[in-house]
């Protein structure tokens, strides 16, 4: 199998999550009021005001499956400083997913499927899909 080319190699990771950044803040922006920390070195790189208050978000950018069928976020630092209320996962062929990582019990690893798998596998299968929306806690 070809592997697919990574449209995003030769960008430095600060660039990348810029871009996944600002893709979020796009999607966001007409529904919310969205802000940016002047420094994003406490895990949070967005705060999102809701009507029943603030998320922090953390912008994860994917240019590349983990696995023919899923991306894998494995041993999420975030999981164990409980400073996250929502992973945004932006994965640009797709788009944004918003994982409510507060309301799930900041889990360590999260799998979200992009294609149905070879064996056509439903059960314990996350899709990506069902979190395109954004998450409100209320």
């Amino acid at each position: 199998m070809v592997k697919p080319i990574d449209e995003f190699a030769e960008i430095s990771t600060a660039r990348k999550g810029t871009i996944g950044e600002l893709a979020v803040i796009q999607d966001l922006l007409p529904f919310y009021n969205v802000y940016t920390p002047v420094c994003d070195d406490k895990e949070t790189d967005l705060l999102v005001q809701t009507k029943s208050g603030y998320d922090r978000v953390n912008v994860k950018h994917i240019s590349v499956l983990t696995s023919k069928t899923s991306i894998h976020l494995r041993g999420v630092k975030h999981a164990e400083s409980k400073k996250i209320d929502v992973i945004a996962v932006y994965y640009k062929p797709v788009g944004i997913a918003y994982i409510p990582f507060k309301s799930m019990g900041y889990p360590k690893n999260i799998n979200l499927a992009i294609h149905t798998a070879h064996n056509n596998q439903q059960k314990d299968r996350t899709f990506f899909y069902q979190f395109m929306r954004y998450p409100e806690f209320e």
